[in-house]
């Protein structure tokens, strides 16, 4: 039993067409994926260097709060000594 095909121009245009289309479809997504997944690295790059810097202040706030909490300590400490003192007259 073979199969009778009558192999039309039409026919063949319209599986030479949706073949294209195919290849083409397959090929442009694989292009817009690539493309997507460039962007994606730019932006968790970007992203890890906000962090780094985000981390980098926190660090440096954190130095400068400690050092405003010294001197607040030393002010008291200063004010007790003074409080303490007998007045001049």
């Amino acid at each position: 039993m073979a199969l009778n095909m009558d192999w039309s121009i039409g026919n063949l245009t319209t599986i030479v067409l949706v073949a294209t289309s195919a290849v083409g479809m397959v090929t442009t997504m694989k292009t817009t994926l690539a493309s997507s997944q460039r962007q994606i690295e730019i932006m968790e790059t970007a992203a890890q260097g906000r962090e780094v810097r985000l981390r980098t202040l926190e660090i440096q706030q954190a130095g400068q709060s400690s050092d405003l909490r010294a001197i607040q300590q030393g002010i008291a400490e200063i004010k007790s000594i003074l409080s303490q003192r007998p007045e001049k007259p």
